[in-house]
């Protein structure tokens, strides 16, 4: 594409088509690779690491920290 879309407001269809065609790709590519992230990392697994205060909170009387690992529960 050489030449503007766009002419003093005047949209030229004959140009301003392929791109509207190549974005519309282009965002369709954007979406599937998003769901695709969002998905990976809602089944990964996860480990959540607490303080002293909390360990402590939790029961932990030698005050060691602990690493909880976190369960995803869905429905598919």
């Amino acid at each position: 594409m050489s030449d503007y879309i766009t002419d003093s407001g005047t949209i030229h269809w004959d140009r301003a088509e392929p791109f509207i065609w190549l974005l519309a790709e282009h965002e369709n590519e954007v979406f599937k690779s998003r769901i695709d992230q969002i998905e990976d990392r809602r089944r990964a697994p996860r480990t959540v690491s607490i303080t002293h205060e909390a360990s402590q909170m939790m029961g932990n009387k030698a005050g060691n920290s602990r690493a909880l690992e976190v369960h995803n529960v869905f429905k598919e």
